[in-house]
């Protein structure tokens, strides 16, 4: 019987590793995707992203000097 247990506490850690390895690379080519694109805006696009990713922060509880 603890045989059997072991094997499937085993088997249910495999599968969330798995899981978790599946996420990670998930979000991984969703990061190089943004870089890909982000290195293509023109400088005045950057400035403007810059700009709407620190309101985003601030709206989140951030205060603006620390940003600066």
């Amino acid at each position: 019987m603890f045989e059997q247990e072991t094997g499937v506490r085993e088997n249910l850690l495999e599968k969330k590793d798995k899981e978790v390895i599946n996420y990670i690379n998930e979000k991984r080519s969703i990061t190089e995707f943004e870089l890909d694109a982000e290195a293509k805006l023109s400088p005045q696009e950057k400035q403007e992203l810059l700009r709407m990713q620190e309101q985003h922060l601030v709206g989140k509880g951030f205060s603006e000097d620390a940003l600066a």
